[in-house]
């Protein structure tokens, strides 16, 4: 798959792209994690919103390089003002306040309206109008998820989270491109430093093409994730809800599969879709045993999904001879270990420690869409191939 004539960048700036669309999916997220946590009464909001703020400090630290310090803080500022918007905005709703509701929804709306006005002015390749259409869309549907929650249609909530991650990468698109465009135009490219990477960030050159192809891989294992820990919270909370979120588990795969057959051969990439697919079916299965209290079946079903994890490792090394074997197998194990726990700490009720893991787990898929990214250069490299 070779592509000419297009600009391109170092990794450096490639990776401060990648994060800029990560930004938005985050916070997605994360938002339904607050109002999840207010609605159901876990009382885990305050780290939650903790959190938030550090996502849209990593936006401001995104944007430092590029717009300078003084632009980057004053859009945070905007930032943190939506996401305090939004937890009034939960607390009123539970406390039945209408007229509250309606005031702080038309906060939110002059947000918008501030951040895009903001955005246009500060790069001329984000439109103003394009702006206040994703944000006022993207803001629709939260309320709407809101609602969905706060009415324990759980069902609905898990369609309308789909619909915001659908609504998130239009947004981290759009402004993944806006930067992208501002830099190859920029007389001075800022080099930040790169972080997570064992290459010379000045060494290749990152296309388009190429960064929509990474941000795309690792948005399988961030999803994987975050669907697994949303099928786990039905099964629990709520059974009856349990086929929509399998139901999208079971899609996370297919574009991952469709992307590995863009590079590497078709059947070795379809032998992986199938230890893929085994990996989830052994994951609702150990739920559907923990839930039984079947210790025995539980642990049966472990031991399978290491081995799994190990299948998958040996496979990936057969389809790029450039991968560290050693080093996936111990992020991979990780990252099950993590999903695991992750399980287990939810059934048990012990919600704190269930937070950290699921926050541990989204590390780890970028660490493995990082080791990723490190041996499909190498291989492009080996190869003389340009994405």
């Amino acid at each position: 798959m070779v592509k000419k004539n297009q600009a391109c960048l170092n990794l450096a700036q490639m990776q401060i792209i990648i994060n800029s669309r990560v930004y938005w999916r985050e916070k997605t997220v994360w938002l339904r994690l607050l109002m999840s946590s207010n609605y159901s009464g876990l009382g885990i909001s305050e780290p939650i919103f903790s959190h938030l703020l550090d996502i849209s400090n990593k936006l401001t630290n995104i944007m430092c390089p590029i717009f300078g310090r003084e632009i980057a803080e004053q859009y945070n500022e905007l930032l943190t003002q939506n996401n305090i918007w939004v937890r009034e905005l939960i607390e009123a709703q539970l406390r039945n306040d209408t007229v509250e509701i309606n005031q702080i929804v038309n906060s939110l709306y002059e947000n918008n309206e501030r951040r895009a006005a903001f955005l246009s002015s500060i790069n001329p390749f984000w439109y103003e109008v394009q702006w206040r259409n994703l944000m006022d869309t993207y803001l629709n549907f939260t309320i709407e998820e809101a609602n969905a929650l706060a009415s324990g249609d759980f069902n609905r909530s898990v369609f309308l989270f789909d619909r915001l991650m659908a609504q998130s990468d239009l947004m981290g698109d759009y402004f993944a491109y806006g930067l992208y465009s501002y830099i190859i135009l920029s007389p001075q490219r800022p080099v930040p430093n790169l972080i997570g990477f064992r290459i010379d960030p000045t060494d290749q050159c990152a296309t388009y093409s190429l960064m929509n192809f990474l941000y795309n891989i690792r948005m399988f294992w961030f999803d994987l994730a975050v669907w697994t820990r949303i099928y786990a919270i039905a099964r629990t909370v709520s059974p009856e809800y349990a086929e929509s979120a399998y139901a999208k588990l079971r899609q996370i795969p297919i574009q991952y599969g469709n992307l590995l057959k863009t590079v590497f051969d078709d059947e070795l990439a379809d032998e992986l879709l199938v230890l893929i697919y085994e990996q989830i079916e052994l994951i609702m299965r150990l739920v559907t045993a923990q839930i039984d209290g079947n210790v025995d079946e539980a642990n049966r079903i472990v031991q399978r999904l290491y081995q799994n994890a190990d299948d998958r490792v040996a496979l990936f090394a057969r389809i790029n001879p450039h991968i560290d074997q050693d080093r996936w197998r111990n992020i991979h194990h990780s990252y099950l270990q993590s999903t695991i726990e992750e399980v287990t700490s939810f059934l048990t009720g012990d919600y704190d420690r269930n937070l950290t893991i699921f926050q541990r787990l989204l590390e780890e898929s970028e660490h493995i869409s990082n080791e990723f990214s490190v041996s499909l250069l190498t291989y492009l490299s080996s190869n003389q191939r340009i994405m």
